[in-house]
């Protein structure tokens, strides 16, 4: 398979599988108040291995994009409102969110937000400009993470955001992870994956725009990091991991095993 990144490879990293016993793996816990902080490249498995993390650990997963579309729903109650940072953040007060098994559920004016007030063309159409506005984000999860105190799995576009940075001053042990991946291996995966939705589709041609649209986003997020103060990218405290030759398995299984190394 070759090997195309979008992104230049200036950190070290791993591109192995890592093991752990069993055992050990049986009998491994997350230290109180830990922040297990998944980012990295689009297709690269950090959704998923994100979702494993919470089954595994047994603690509830926050979907940032649940919280976006939970905001410009807000915006869809009051159509003459503006999109803007400060309309961002008072839609942001009226958001509350508590877990429920191993997620969250999201509340907006007290009224649980369901799957049908989400995920709908109205939303959609406008959730990409609502989060456009990310220091608005910030206040949320920082004002968030200041009540909940207990150990959470998150994801999110850059390692060293603002509510990271707050997360540990306030006591949390933040474990960093990048997970990164070939723009062919990455578009292959989820070319095969919209195969599944829609049978009839040219894969070649689909594979070809997936690949154009990876490039595109993982280059929007590399440049918005490096730009923004606020948004660190791959440093020294990070797990850096070629996702491109391993399978989902072997990708959870070095994750884990890196998990265990910094707690012990």
């Amino acid at each position: 398979m070759n090997k195309t990144y979008s992104l230049p490879l200036n950190f070290e990293y791993k591109d192995t599988l890592r093991t752990l016993d069993d055992m050990v793996k049986a009998s491994l816990t997350l230290n109180h108040k830990t922040i297990l902080r998944l980012f990295g490249t689009v297709g690269a498995g950090k959704g998923t291995i994100s979702n494993r993390l919470s089954d595994f650990f047994d603690i509830p997963a926050v979907d940032s994009g649940a919280i976006w579309r939970s905001v410009t729903y807000g915006y869809l109650q009051d159509p003459s409102l503006d999109i803007s940072s400060e309309n961002n953040s008072q839609l942001f007060k009226r958001i509350s969110m508590k877990p429920e098994g191993n997620s969250f559920v999201i509340y907006f004016d007290n009224k649980l937000l369901t799957n049908d007030d989400l995920r709908n063309k109205s939303v959609d159409s406008k959730v990409s400009a609502v989060a456009e506005y990310r220091d608005t984000y910030d206040e949320f999860l920082s004002d968030f993470l200041d009540e909940y105190n207990e150990s959470v799995v998150l994801d999110g576009r850059a390692g060293e955001t603002r509510y990271i940075k707050h997360a540990r001053e306030v006591g949390y042990t933040i474990i960093k992870i990048y997970l990164f991946s070939s723009i062919e291996a990455a578009a292959h995966r989820r070319a095969l994956e919209y195969q599944k939705r829609n049978p009839n589709i040219e894969f070649e041609s689909a594979l070809q725009e997936i690949s154009d649209n990876i490039q595109w986003r993982d280059e929007t997020d590399y440049n918005r990091a490096k730009e923004q103060d606020h948004m660190g990218w791959v440093d020294d405290a990070t797990f850096a991991l070629d996702t491109t030759d391993l399978t989902i398995d072997e990708v959870f299984e070095t994750v884990l095993w890196r998990i265990y190394t910094i707690q012990n």
